[in-house]
C-alpha cells in the first residue's frame, strides 16, 4: 500500500490513521466552551456568630521538639448562614517561641439554606493573646447538606466567642 510513495503494511496504516483521527478529536473537544459543574448553585456570601461554648480539657503533653499540645473539646451554638450546634475536637501547639496554632475538626448539625443536616467544619489559625484568627473550610455534608462547601475567614475571642464569614454553595 502505497500513501507517500512507499509500501506500508495494512497495520502501520491503522495506527496512522488511529493517531490521525485521535489527534482530531483532542483538537475538536479542546475547542468547546468549559461547561460548569452539573447541578452546582451560585455560590452565596454568608456570616454570623459563635458562642463562647463549653470545653473540657482532654489532653496535654510537651513533644520531644519542645511544644506543648494542649487537646480540649468544645460544644459551641453557631447562628447566621450556618444555624444549628457543632461539637469540635481543638488541639492547640504552643511552640517554643509563644506562638500557638489552633487546629480544629467540628461536626455540624443544623441548617443552611433552608436545608438540615450535618458537616464538617475545619478551622486553621494563630491565637494572639486569646484571640484566634484563621480560616475554616466545610465539607462533607450529609442529608440535606450534601453537597455543601464552604471556606472563608473566623475570629473567635477564647472565653466570649466570635464572628465567620465566608462564600458556600452546593453542588
Amino acid at each position: 500500500m502505497a500513501l507517500d510513495g512507499k509500501m506500508h503494511t495494512v497495520t502501520t496504516v491503522r495506527v496512522a490513521l488511529r493517531t490521525i483521527t485521535g489527534a482530531a478529536l483532542l483538537f475538536f473537544l479542546l475547542q468547546l466552551p468549559a461547561a460548569p459543574p452539573a447541578f452546582a448553585t451560585p455560590s452565596f456570601e454568608g456570616s454570623g456568630t459563635i458562642s463562647a461554648g463549653v470545653h473540657v480539657l482532654t489532653g496535654i503533653r510537651m513533644t520531644d521538639d519542645g511544644n506543648l499540645i494542649i487537646e480540649v473539646t468544645g460544644t459551641h451554638e453557631i447562628t447566621g448562614t450556618l444555624s444549628g450546634t457543632f461539637v469540635e475536637q481543638e488541639v492547640y501547639t504552643v511552640q517554643p517561641t509563644g506562638e500557638t496554632h489552633v487546629r480544629t475538626q467540628a461536626l455540624f448539625n443544623g441548617t443552611v439554606a433552608g436545608k438540615t443536616g450535618t458537616a464538617v467544619i475545619e478551622f486553621r489559625g494563630v491565637l494572639a493573646g486569646a484571640v484566634a484568627v484563621g480560616s475554616f473550610v466545610v465539607r462533607n455534608g450529609t442529608g440535606g447538606l450534601v453537597g455543601l462547601h464552604g471556606e472563608g475567614t473566623a475570629e473567635i475571642t477564647v472565653g466570649v466567642g466570635g464572628t465567620y464569614s465566608g462564600q458556600f454553595h452546593f453542588d
